[in-house]
Order: structure tokens, then C-alpha cells, then sequence
């Protein structure tokens, strides 16, 4: 057990360090350029002071709408047995008697967190402070083969599927490489993912010795992206549990 949870916490880091990519690249020139007018323009001071009163009332209101925008679209989804169930993506993931399925206090743990702290409002306040959480990852006993997703902020909501992949592809391939990865190659992907079609990365690199074959689906939930990552360690084993992902009707 101590070796499958090294192994466990190895393949975690590889999935987290891909999906970590769709937080990056952000920058804010706009805000900046605001701030420095804003700051040059009390130069003329006016002796009247009526206006303060105006300037309060939207200061208490503004926080209110930002955290209800930031949370919007997060669920945790479920884990019945080996069944894992996210209502809010309208996806069922149900996997046979090899596969073990980590329950909360794992996740919990192989992410540094403590138990009782893995609930709706710690990982709420992970995800506004743009981190990457994992609430699914199961593990073939067998194969060593695993599935996991993790759901972050989305700060790219305007962007299409395609056009948002497009923007990852190129940016993936550095980030593992800066990571010890090797030989590693990323590429814009058709496939079917519970009954759709999308377009999402394949990911095939070297690390510790072994040839990860990877696939990403990304999925977009109000202020939510999840990212659904599929790990083989054989060519063509990716897709295979894609497939144990089932549309809820």
C-alpha cells in the first residue's frame, strides 16, 4: 500500500502540473494604467465635502457580487463506491473492481490538506485564490493507468473549447519541460468524451523512466474550469477510460 500511494502522489503531481497550466499567463496592464490616473487626479482639491456619502455605498456592495461570481459553477461532485457522480458537469464515472478510487481524507491528504477541512468552503476559498484542487483520482491496481479532475478559476471564460486549447498546447510543453519532463510532445486532439465531441490535448512525455501518455478534456462551468485528465502508460490507453464517463440524462 505504501508503494501504490508513492506512485499515487507521483501521478497526482504529473496531473496537477498539467492542469496548473490553464491558471497562468495572466496579465493586467488595464488595471495598472487605471490606477496611476486615478492616483494623478486629487491634485485639484474641492473645500466641499458632499460626495463621500456617494462613494461608501458601492464599496460594501461590489465584494457581495464578486465571491457569489467566483464560486458559481464549483462542485465537488460524489463517490459512492467506485462511482463518481458531478451533477453540476452532468457526468457519471464508473470504474470496475481494479480500480481504487480515493475517498475525501486521501485527496485531503495526498494534497496536504487536512481531513476535515476537504469541504465546500475550503476548497470554494482555494479556487478564488486561483488554485488547482483535485476533487476526483482513482487509480488501476493493475496497469497503474488513473483518472483525475481538478477545477480552478476560470479567468478565460470568453474563449471557445477550441480557442482555449489552441492558447494551452504551446504553453504545456515548457511547463513539464521546466518540471523534468522529457521528450515531450503536445498536440491539439478530436475525441469523444461521454457522448460528445471535443477538442481537448494529448500529452505524451518521459518522466522517472516512464512514458506517460495523457489526455485532457477542459470543461467550463460558469466562473469554474475543470479539467478532466486521463493518464496511460501504454499507447492507446488513454482513450479507453474516457470512455467509463457516461452523460447524466
Amino acid at each position: 500500500m505504501k508503494y501504490l500511494k508513492r506512485i499515487a502522489a507521483l501521478l497526482l503531481a504529473i496531473a496537477l502540473l498539467c492542469s496548473l497550466a490553464a491558471c497562468g499567463g495572466k496579465t493586467q496592464p488595464e488595471e495598472t494604467e487605471a490606477e496611476t490616473t486615478a492616483a494623478t487626479e486629487p491634485s485639484t482639491t474641492e473645500p466641499e465635502t458632499t460626495e463621500p456619502e456617494t462613494t461608501e455605498a458601492p464599496t460594501e456592495t461590489e465584494p457581495v457580487t464578486t465571491e457569489d461570481e467566483l464560486l458559481s459553477g464549483l462542485d465537488l461532485g460524489t463517490i459512492d463506491g467506485n462511482t463518481y457522480t458531478n451533477d453540476t458537469l452532468a457526468l457519471r464515472c464508473e470504474l470496475g473492481d481494479s480500480w481504487y478510487v480515493y475517498s475525501e481524507a486521501e485527496l485531503a491528504s495526498l494534497m496536504g490538506v487536512v481531513a476535515d477541512s476537504f469541504s465546500d468552503t475550503v476548497i470554494g476559498d482555494a479556487v478564488e485564490n486561483s488554485q488547482s484542487v483535485t476533487v476526483f483520482f482513482a487509480m488501476d491496481t493493475t496497469t497503474y493507468g488513473n483518472i483525475n479532475i481538478t477545477v480552478s478559476k476560470n479567468d478565460l471564460s470568453s474563449l471557445s473549447e477550441e480557442n482555449f486549447v489552441a492558447l494551452m498546447v504551446p504553453q504545456m510543453k515548457p511547463l513539464l519541460e521546466q518540471s523534468g519532463f522529457e521528450d515531450v510532445t503536445c498536440t491539439e486532439a478530436e475525441f469523444e468524451f461521454a457522448g460528445q465531441n471535443h477538442t481537448g490535448i494529448d500529452i505524451t512525455a518521459t518522466v522517472q523512466g516512464m512514458t506517460v501518455y495523457e489526455r485532457q478534456v477542459y470543461l467550463t462551468v460558469d466562473s469554474c474550469m475543470y479539467v478532466v485528465t486521463v493518464t496511460a502508460y501504454e499507447e492507446n490507453g488513454a482513450q479507453p477510460m474516457l470512455d467509463t464517463f457516461t452523460a447524466l440524462n
